[in-house]
């Protein structure tokens, strides 16, 4: 069997043979033309008798196929291809796919690679060579393009990471209705412990968040600060949105100044 780097001068030569003998019984129309994969008889007295291929009806795609490539080896044209197999797009073929041929005679090249040896012939000495350099070089047809899956349905845009803001309490709070049938009940009196820069700066939380309006509602956000029912318990009352609006600054801010700045950074508090 010819390997890559054989010729048929150094085949012959490696076995006591013409390179003329070895053309002759091997039916070689290019003595300087052979095939990674190629048999050669040696020492044959006369050219192997190859019997006569037979048409087959189906052909099996396989990996490296093209249409045009099977045509030639098949003796079928592009054309009646296409036809017998409804194929739409000549240039795409999927390995394993099965392709009519209507009983068309087998190529000449493909009778010499599929005839049997015979018996006069099987008893010769074969060679095995690795692959020729100068063998034909083929098309590779792309075996994705039977389960390819599409690209767009699987591909992820990698976005860089940012950590999660905390939007107190706006974007934590679960949305909430309040019942109508349960109006709010108001709380006791409160006086808030705010004063001088701090009374100042709640002041304009107030302003900005609502307008200084006791009644002010923005979705789910209710009063003059702007809290959800979550904080305020149901009691819409304005002793117990000064109440919560001072603890609720206490817990995540230490102080009404600090709330401004972040609120002055921000937009939020």
């Amino acid at each position: 069997m010819v390997k890559a780097g054989d010729t048929l001068s150094a085949i012959a030569a490696a076995h006591h043979t013409s390179v003329d003998q070895l053309a002759t019984g091997n039916k070689l129309a290019n003595k300087h033309l052979i095939l990674v994969g190629q048999k050669l008889i040696l020492n044959a007295s006369a050219p192997a008798a190859a019997p006569a291929a037979t048409a087959t009806n189906d052909y099996t795609v396989k990996a490296g196929d093209t249409l045009s490539g099977i045509a030639a080896s098949t003796g079928v044209s592009q054309s009646t291809l296409i036809i017998l197999n409804h194929i739409q797009n000549a240039n795409l073929l999927i390995v394993g796919q099965s392709l009519k041929l209507a009983g068309a005679p087998v190529a000449a090249s493909a009778q010499r690679a599929a005839a049997p040896v015979s018996a006069a012939s099987a008893a010769a000495q074969r060679y095995s060579a690795p692959k020729t350099a100068s063998a034909p070089k083929t098309y590779t047809a792309p075996k994705a393009a039977a389960s390819k899956p599409d690209v767009a349905s699987q591909t992820t845009t990698s976005q860089p990471y940012s950590a999660p803001r905390y939007t107190a309490p706006k974007a934590a709070a679960p949305k909430y209705v309040a019942p109508k049938a349960q109006p709010a009940r108001p709380s006791a009196t409160y006086r808030s412990t705010a004063s001088g820069s701090e009374a100042a700066a709640k002041a304009a939380i107030a302003q900005r968040e609502s307008g200084g309006s006791y009644t002010a509602r923005n979705g789910q956000y209710i009063g003059k600060y702007q809290l959800t029912s979550s904080y305020l318990k149901g009691d819409y009352s304005a002793a117990n949105q000064e109440r919560v609006a001072d603890q609720y600054v206490a817990g995540r801010y230490g102080s009404w100044s600090k709330a401004l700045a972040h609120s002055n950074a921000h937009g939020w508090y």
